[in-house]
């Protein structure tokens, strides 16, 4: 089953079937930015292959935990918006942040802020298994 989630202020249809929910344990939304701007629900942007995830972050929390060193790697690695970031820019952005390279982005979702209602995105990501020698 596919399902059309619209993202007004970027003018893209993202498209994804309920597997990609399934793994990263996001109900399916009911409640759209078209139709509730500042009380939607949780939607993915984008899901690498169906992979599942060993961790989650949410960006506004990261500028909680260290607002001038988010917003040096934000500069540094991420062309534009959170929304229209790559795999590759978010998995060099989150390496550094976490100071890990074994870090791998696998998928970005958006959520609605509960209080303020502004967008928050999560980043899900897995960490690669060292090779042992």
């Amino acid at each position: 089953m596919f399902s059309n989630f619209y993202l007004d202020d970027l003018g893209i249809n993202y498209r994804y079937d309920t597997k990609s929910y399934d793994i990263l344990g996001i109900p399916i939304p009911k409640k759209t930015k078209s139709t509730d701007p500042y009380n939607y629900d949780t939607f993915i942007i984008w899901h690498d292959k169906y992979k599942k995830y060993k961790g989650a972050v949410y960006t506004d929390r990261l500028f909680q935990e260290d607002h001038k060193k988010t917003e040096e790697l934000c500069t540094k690695h991420l062309k534009s918006r959170w929304e229209l970031c790559e795999k590759d820019e978010l998995t060099n952005f989150m390496r550094e942040w976490m100071s890990d390279n074994t870090i791998e982005v696998i998928a970005l979702a958006e959520t609605c802020h509960a209080q303020s209602g502004h967008p928050i995105h999560i980043i899900f990501y897995n960490q690669k298994k060292k090779k042992r020698k």
